[in-house]
């Protein structure tokens, strides 16, 4: 999931992904972290001036093929004031602009990720209104990846070739 987390953070850093933002008139994700909490501390002044993309995630490990669910919590600058609703409006094309970027990424470790469900956060604590993006894949990052380049019990070859000259 490293692996995946580097790959997310420098999707955003590349020229032609800030392009896409720059022609809707909004910025790409300036701060990108892991998901701790950050959006219940109040003094936390990164997150209120800046759009964000905060990352976590959990594999389930009791399938036969792992699956990871990852979970993008997304916040665009003082979204939190609703007397300007021109800024709904930036925060609606930042939320398809960042899922534009996510949807079908991979790594060697993880399938593509695919949506799976979406939606605001209505957690009260929260300083920030947050948007979820939630994805899954699959997973080859720990456990044996005898799925994902299979194995040869036994190989019966025959001698039977035909020569026509």
């Amino acid at each position: 999931m490293k692996e995946l987390y580097h790959k997310i953070v420098n999707e955003f850093s590349k020229e032609d992904v800030i392009n896409i933002f720059t022609k809707e008139g909004i910025s790409q994700p300036q701060y990108i972290d892991l998901y701790s909490q950050q959006d219940f501390d109040e003094t936390n002044t990164e997150l209120v001036t800046k759009n964000n993309l905060l990352i976590d995630w959990t594999v389930n490990h009791k399938e036969k093929s792992p699956i990871a669910t990852l979970v993008c919590r997304l916040s665009y600058g003082q979204f939190h004031n609703t007397s300007e609703h021109g800024t709904d409006d930036f925060f609606l094309t930042y939320i398809d602009k960042v899922h534009e970027i996510l949807k079908g990424l991979e790594t060697k470790s993880t399938g593509k990720l695919s949506l799976i469900d979406e939606g605001f956060s209505h957690d009260e604590k929260s300083t920030l209104n947050v948007y979820l993006l939630q994805y899954e894949c699959s997973y080859f990052g720990r456990n044996n990846t005898i799925e994902r380049i299979g194995t040869y019990d036994k190989v019966t070859l025959k001698n039977e070739l035909k020569y026509d000259f």
